[in-house]
């Protein structure tokens, strides 16, 4: 854990100059004795798609600070690239149509439409989400291209047959695998890919214990999740042939240190009226990567493909229309 406990030591640091708080270091985790002083990292070149500055404001904007760690509008870190890295597997084209589960507010969306050509059905449950993203695709003139609307976590339906290919971008937040991934499994044509990056337990999690509590708290995400072995089971009886399961842990953990630095890097004096935002957003990122480190979690992605017969018995039963309400 020595590179989380660098992290942690470096962005306290930071912090403490940021929020006006008294100068000094602070102890990593575990330790009883203070560390030597550390110099704030030098943040790297951004990458396209992410967020070039703090903008003024940053208090009345409750998406700022992400912006800055993930891109505009981006809920995974690494902004564009990263979004049409985990797309380009599944050859799109202006010929195919791509299911986006989770889009949140758009910047997935946005860069995989503007970096393929291809055409997607963006789906978001939190309509809150929802209408930034569909604010997002006005603003940069994809409304046509990207069509934004909800789905019901509880109650999965998406339109028969209706994709080439799926992307699902961690849609589960405390809700069984099977329904979700029969429901993709219809919505796919015959030889369809998926492409699924999910939070996993492979453990069930103990919410009593502190470090899982802390995580709880600061995602706002409701246990129980799903094992990785529990996922790749739920694919293969939706009928889907599972042909890579990848442990994106390190991936995700630089991406994030990359964008904790580009924000290190835009200076302490911007960021004091969005305390209470830096102070939350780095306890949501800390504690993530914390049990990432511990494996407690792990991020897992999938690359399956659908059979034909499981796209045409999928599609029989779930072609009944959408849930009313």
């Amino acid at each position: 854990m020595a590179g989380l406990v660098d992290w942690v030591v470096s962005v306290d640091g930071w912090l403490r100059q940021a929020m006006g708080a008294p100068d000094g270091d602070v102890a990593p985790p575990g330790s009883d004795h203070p560390p030597p002083a550390r110099p704030v990292p030098v943040a790297p070149a951004l990458a396209p798609g992410l967020a070039p500055g703090l903008a003024p404001g940053l208090a009345a904007d409750p998406f700022a600070i992400r912006d800055m760690i993930c891109g505009s509008g981006h809920m995974l870190p690494g902004g564009a690239e990263e979004a049409q890295w985990l797309a380009r597997p599944l050859g799109l084209s202006e010929k195919t149509t791509l299911l986006l589960l989770a889009a949140a507010r758009g910047g997935e969306a946005a860069a995989i439409a503007a970096g393929f050509g291809t055409w997607v059905e963006a789906y978001e449950a939190d309509h809150d989400l929802l209408a930034l993203c569909e604010a997002r695709l006005q603003r940069e003139n994809l409304a046509r291209r990207v069509h934004a609307q909800p789905w019901h976590p509880a109650v999965p339906w998406f339109k028969p047959r209706s994709a080439t290919h799926a992307l699902a971008l961690m849609p589960l937040r405390g809700i069984a695998a099977g329904p979700v991934l029969h429901a993709l499994a219809g919505a796919l044509r015959p030889g369809g890919n998926l492409v699924l990056i999910e939070l996993v337990a492979d453990r069930p999690l103990d919410p009593s214990e502190p470090a899982v509590a802390a995580w709880i708290r600061a995602e706002q995400r409701p246990p129980p999740l799903s094992s990785g072995a529990e996922i790749t089971h739920s694919l293969v009886e939706a009928g889907f042939d599972v042909r890579v399961v990848e442990d994106e842990g390190q991936r995700h953990r630089r991406h994030v240190l990359a964008g904790w630095q580009r924000l290190m890097a835009a200076g302490p004096a911007p960021l004091r009226e969005a305390r209470a935002r830096v102070l939350a957003e780095a306890e949501l990122w800390m504690q993530r990567l914390r049990l990432l480190e511990l494996r407690r979690l792990r991020l897992v992605r999938w690359h399956a493909i659908l059979g034909a017969r499981a796209a045409a018995s999928e599609t029989a039963a779930l072609g009944n229309g959408p849930p009313v309400g």
